[in-house]
Formats: C-alpha cells, structure tokens, sequence
C-alpha cells in the first residue's frame, strides 16, 4: 500500500508540473527583467543572458523571428516553442520569464537530465530530479532533492534491486523474491506465471496454494516435490495435458510429454522438448504425420544435419527438408540427398551454387562435396572463385568439353572488371 501511495503522489507532481508546461503561455507573468541582450542591443552574443547558459548567435529564420518580437512575453514563448520543436535547450536560456524558462528546461531535462539544474522552482527541480533517477537508475540525483520526503521515495526507488528491470512481468516477480511474498504476483500482468516462478525459485511448496488455476496450481505442486503425479489430480482434461506440460517445461523432462491427451498438447510438448534437448527422437511421439515432418524438418534445420531429414515421410516433403537445411548451410553437397532429379540439381544444387544469396557463403570443401553432377560443382568452384578473387580454384573444375567455357572464364578472373554473366550464371551448357 505505502508503494501505491508513493507512485500516486509522484503521479500528482508530474500532472501539476505538465499542467503547468500547457499553460505556462498562458499563465506565466512576465516578471521585471531585462531583455536578452543587453550592452549593444544585440541578442545572443555569445554572454550570460540571463538564463545561466552561454548561448551563440544563429542565423536562423525562426530565431530571428522571435527576437525581432516587441511583447516580451511573446518573445519567451517563441523560444519555448522553438525549443521544443528542435531540442535546443540553448533556446531556454534566452527565456526572461522565471516560470516558461523553467518549463523549457524541464522539457528539455527528459533527454538531458543535467538540466535539471537549470531550473529554479523547487517543486519541478526536485520533480525532474525524480525522473531523472528513475531513468538514469542513479540515486545520485536523489540527493539533489531539497524535499526530504520525495528524496526518501526516490533513494527507495533507486536504490531497490528490481530498479533496472523494465518488463513489468520480471519486476513484479522480482519484486516478490526481494520481499519474499507471492502475494506480491496478484500484480504481475501474469500472476499464475510469476507463482509458480516464485514457488520454484524458492522452492516453496507452500506458495503453491495461493494459486487459484488449476493446471498452475497442481503444476507447481508437481514442479516443486519433482511429482507429476499431482497432475492426475485437475478435473478438466485440458487442465490436466497443461500441467504436464508445464512440468516437462520446467523440469526439462520429455517424459512428462507422454501423459497428455490432446493432440494440441501432445505436439506442443514434444515440439518443445525435442528444441530445447536437440534431439530429434522426440519428433516421432508427435500426434499427426504433418506435426511430425515439420519436426523433423525444424530439428535438420537445428541441428544443421540433413540426415534427420530421412525421417520425414514421401519424397516431396523430404525433399524439402532436405533442400531448406542444404540453402540453411550454403552446402551444395547436401543436395545429394534429395530424390527428385529436378529437385537435386535445379531447385537445391544450380540454386545454392549460382544464386548471389547463396554464393557468398559457398566454401571450396563445398564444393568438392558435390559429387553427383560436374556443371553443379563447376558453377560452384567458379563462384568461389570470384569471390576470392583465387583463381587457383579454377583448376578444380572438371576438364570436360562443355566446361571448357567456364574454365577459360574461371582463369580472367582479376583480368576483367566483373564476371561474364550479370546474374553470375554459367550452366548455359547444361544438356
């Protein structure tokens, strides 16, 4: 409670002194001062003008429209707003009026807390001062507050451990770690989430029952004791598969995956284990054909390892597997393993060997796995090749009649300004 009231009162100040920026144009007395620039008459000399910041001459339209004002009050809401539409504090201060200079200041204190200074009215220095802690996570600048309560309030924000974490969700369930109180969590965007968090971290089974879901709930309970059997215990089904769930995904346990029922939660439990153990063996207690060729397809893309794509049931999908883990690695070799002919060599091998996307990161070892087709493997030396600038790899190429052409441009390479093709390819003797 006392936390509440301490934002409320922070809330308040900021509303009066924000109240107080809409209308400082309106309200702001001009007080008995000299206008800017005194001596020669000229503004912005380069001297003290009475704001406490030495300011330079500009050439400016707009400055010059303002200072070329006769209203004096005009003329200090001219320099506001010139202020705040191009983020020159230098422009407050020009300001005459006490009360419009310290709301430029203010405005400006948001980007550059050190302006805070600047600013002569207790209350919105000691307010800017706040924010500044608050954003700058220093209780430096709460010291620089002359109202020992909002000093106090400030050093408390500032100070406490959870001060630097911005996700609401985070801080909250930081906030009950630091008080040791789950109560705390009713605040969290998440409150199931951040108990079941706390009961863990802490290891309190007892915090388990200020939980009032269900799966939540009988899932901490299981989590805690390392017990899924308390799973067994909520009366919906849906509940029940979530607490499995939840006990596989904490406790790092697949195993927990075999007890539900839905096939929602079945793919999704394995799905996860299977990611985060890296094993595509989990890929296969998936519920339905589809659920399980996209596993197997996501872990060869994982693991990088086109061989788990062997798992995926007909040819096309595994084909495609294959095809998305092989243009994943730049690795022409890989398309060896693709059983469609057209697949192989057009759509996986020319593709990753030619294709600008792919080329950069072709290597020669790439290359020399290619071992199913010579113009494949020739555009595929070629390109590393140029990007290389070696044409030692050249020599690499098949020596066959309709990779003659090929060679002979192979071997230009640093002789011409830009390889013979626009789009970098060769195969044009493909038969």
């Amino acid at each position: 409670m006392a936390m509440k009231n301490t934002d409320s009162r922070i809330a308040l100040l900021i509303v009066i002194v924000a109240s107080m920026l809409l209308l400082a144009g309106c309200t702001g007395t001009p007080q008995p001062v000299v206008k800017p620039g005194t001596g020669n008459g000229t503004i912005g000399n380069g001297s003290d003008n009475g704001g406490g910041t030495v300011v330079n001459d500009s050439t400016d339209v707009a400055l010059k429209g303002c200072q070329e004002m006769t209203d004096i009050n005009d003329m200090d809401n001219c320099y506001f707003q010139e202020s705040l539409s191009k983020g020159d504090s230098a422009m407050c201060g020009r300001i005459t009026n006490m009360n419009i200079r310290d709301d430029c200041f203010y405005s400006q204190a948001l980007k550059d807390t050190k302006l805070c200074s600047q600013i002569t009215s207790e209350m919105k220095r000691d307010t800017c001062l706040l924010l500044a802690a608050q954003t700058k996570n220093s209780s430096a600048y709460c010291n620089a507050i002359e109202n020992e309560t909002l000093k106090a309030e400030c050093l408390g924000k500032t100070n406490a451990p959870c001060a630097g974490i911005d996700d609401l969700s985070n801080k909250t369930l930081c906030r009950a770690l630091d008080k040791n109180d789950v109560t705390r969590c009713t605040d969290s965007p998440a409150p199931n989430d951040c108990m079941l968090q706390y009961a863990i971290q802490r290891n309190d089974f007892a915090a388990c029952s200020v939980i009032t879901n269900s799966a939540y709930g009988y899932a901490c309970k299981a989590i805690v004791s390392s017990d899924w059997s308390y799973c067994a215990n909520p009366e919906i089904t849906v509940s029940r598969d979530l607490c499995y769930e939840l006990y596989a995904f904490n406790k790092n346990d697949a195993n927990a995956c075999a007890s539900t029922t839905k096939e929602f939660y079945i793919n999704d439990c394995y799905q996860t284990m299977a990611e985060r153990k890296k094993d595509a063996t989990l890929c296969k207690s998936l519920y339905t054909e589809p659920a399980r060729n996209d596993c197997y397809t996501k872990m060869a893309l994982l693991l990088q390892d086109v061989s788990v794509c062997k798992n995926v049931l007909t040819i096309m999908n595994r084909d495609g597997c294959v095809i998305a883990v092989a243009k994943a690695t730049a690795n022409p070799g890989d398309c060896a393993s693709a059983e469609n002919d057209y697949q192989r060599l057009y759509v996986c091998c020319l593709q990753i060997s030619t294709n600008p996307d792919y080329t950069s990161r072709l290597s020669a070892q790439g290359c020399r796995n290619i071992n199913f087709d010579d113009s494949c493997q020739a555009n595929c030396f070629y390109n590393v090749a140029v990007a290389q600038n070696n044409t030692a790899l050249c020599g690499e190429i098949a020596p066959t009649a309709s990779n003659q052409y090929m060679i002979n441009e192979c071997n230009k390479i640093g002789k011409t300004a830009a390889p013979p093709a626009d789009d970098g390819y060769l195969y044009n003797s493909i038969g």
